[in-house]
């Protein structure tokens, strides 16, 4: 049976995010589907949800989650990055802080915010990413956007930084908040570290570390987070169980039948449902459509029977 499900990883500083998903590719079949729910910095480390299988196609559903940071802030120099990768770009004079003046500024950025992201990033400009302009040494401008930072804690102060504790929302750029925050306490600054700590429910301290899937053909087994809880809890979406005798039928992509689910399915006009068979295979996804129930997609093999499971 192919996997299909969640995989909570802890990615290390140093590699990029598709780096660290390489020991897993190599333990699936070849060619086998293989992503990511949002990218970290390589310079950052923490929480990575890889997608295996059918679930690459259930990545958007992590957008609705608040993600959780702890971020190391260093006063007095700016790159060009905005993080350590970067070459310093300006130096400033440090004020002395009070705790309050920091917490005072935390509130300016706290809520719906106009954010301009950083030069060094994955925005389109007329077609070109962001950073591939500044690589180039072209001067460029890139609008301000809405993002929602949810709240921002003081964790630890330093003559030269802060750490703080971020919880936002999708599309925030942790490097750009280090930058405007600085400012906003008269100096300049930028990250030198970043950890990913939780998306939505998921939590760092649950990861397992890529090198736990070299040359272990169990990891994957024993890491794989799936079944209807899983489900529900990553998307939001209700489930419905397949009866087991129209396994076949539905793998097949035969017209949806009400009877063939065990309970009866609520009305509503695009609801959309995961599809599971006795044992908590995941079978596929459907939806309520104007014309009735459609197949959003499958994940059975065709022809599939109980019998042959």
């Amino acid at each position: 049976m192919n996997p299909h499900g969640l995989l909570l990883l802890y990615k290390p500083a140093g590699v990029s995010s598709f780096k660290a998903l390489a020991p897993i590719k190599r333990s699936l079949p070849r060619r086998y589907k293989l992503g990511h729910t949002g990218t970290l910095d390589p310079f950052a480390d923490g929480l990575l949800i890889a997608v295996v299988g059918s679930y690459t196609k259930l990545a958007d559903c992590s957008h609705r989650f608040l993600k959780r940071y702890t971020a190391e802030i260093r006063f007095g120099e700016q790159t060009d990055t905005l993080d350590p990768e970067g070459e310093p770009v300006r130096s400033c004079p440090v004020p002395a802080l009070a705790a309050e003046d920091i917490e005072h500024a935390f509130r300016k950025f706290t809520g719906t915010i106009q954010q301009v992201p950083p030069a060094h990033s994955a925005v389109h400009i007329n077609g070109r990413r962001a950073y591939a302009l500044a690589r180039a040494g072209q001067e460029f401008t890139i609008p301000s956007r809405e993002v929602y930072i949810e709240q921002i804690s003081l964790l630890h102060q330093r003559d030269d930084g802060i750490t703080i504790d971020v919880v936002c929302g999708a599309g925030t750029y942790i490097r750009s908040l280090a930058r405007d925050l600085a400012l906003q306490l008269g100096t300049c600054g930028h990250l030198i570290s970043l950890t990913r700590t939780a998306i939505g429910p998921f939590q760092v301290a649950d990861a397992v570390a890529p090198e736990a899937f070299q040359g272990n053909s169990h990891a994957m087994t024993a890491s794989l987070q799936s079944g209807e809880a899983t489900y529900t809890r990553f998307t939001g979406r209700p489930v419905l169980q397949l009866r087991p005798e129209y396994a076949a039928p539905f793998s097949m992509g035969r017209p949806l039948q009400h009877e063939w689910f065990s309970r009866e399915i609520p009305a509503g006009t695009d609801t959309v449902f995961g599809v599971f068979l006795p044992g908590n295979e995941f079978a596929g996804q459907i939806r309520i459509g104007d014309t009735g129930l459609m197949y959003d997609f499958v994940t059975l093999q065709r022809g599939t029977t109980c019998d042959s499971q």
